[in-house]
């Protein structure tokens, strides 16, 4: 089973992730187009899920030549490790929700390229530290992006910003709202 820990071919060398299923919506042939055109050849493109596109991307990365830099291991219960292991998550989905994933990457300072793909993308990632809107879906400017982000150090600021968006966080905001609406707060206290 593949382990952040005994992975040894991608122990120095730059590690990207993809996460999702392997459909059409994620868009993952974009990206692993743009990769075939990243600088950095030592860089590593790991791609976790599973789905009807699996034969169609394993055909690209073997007609891009990227048979020794890019896997696509599968699904992966679970990938905290992975995450904290990773110097850059991309997210190009055609659309999305709003991505569980994206806020475990910057909980994990992992830095997220995404697409505008969900309503509070640039809101969310446009201002932090490391990550970026990808604003065209096109290999050579998503493989610059990535590029730019490999070259850079890795944020440690962007857990702080996901810990605002967790379950509590958006419970809490949801009571105070409650509140203001509650007789203007006198009587209510969220906090005690």
């Amino acid at each position: 089973m593949l382990s952040p820990d005994a992975d040894t071919s991608t122990t120095t060398s730059p590690l990207v992730l993809g996460i999702g299923r392997l459909t059409r919506q994620k868009r993952f042939d974009l990206l692993i187009s743009a990769f075939a055109l990243v600088r950095r050849e030592d860089a590593r493109l790991l791609i976790f899920g599973d789905g009807p596109d699996r034969k169609r991307l394993e055909q690209l990365v073997t007609a891009l030549g990227l048979t020794d830099r890019v896997t696509l291991p599968g699904y992966v219960p679970d990938v905290a490790e992975w995450l904290k292991r990773a110097d850059l998550f991309v997210l190009p989905s055609r659309y999305e929700g709003l991505p569980a994933v994206a806020l475990e990457a910057m909980a994990a300072n992992c830095p997220v390229l995404s697409t505008d793909c969900f309503a509070a993308a640039r809101s969310l990632l446009g201002s932090a530290t490391g990550c970026g809107i990808i604003d065209k879906a096109d290999p050579a400017y998503l493989a610059q992006m990535i590029d730019n982000r490999l070259d850079s150090k890795k944020p440690t600021t962007l857990r702080a910003i996901a810990q605002g968006h967790s379950v509590a966080a958006g419970i809490a905001d949801h009571v105070r709202a409650l509140c203001e609406l509650w007789d203007d707060g006198r009587t209510c206290r969220p906090d005690g």
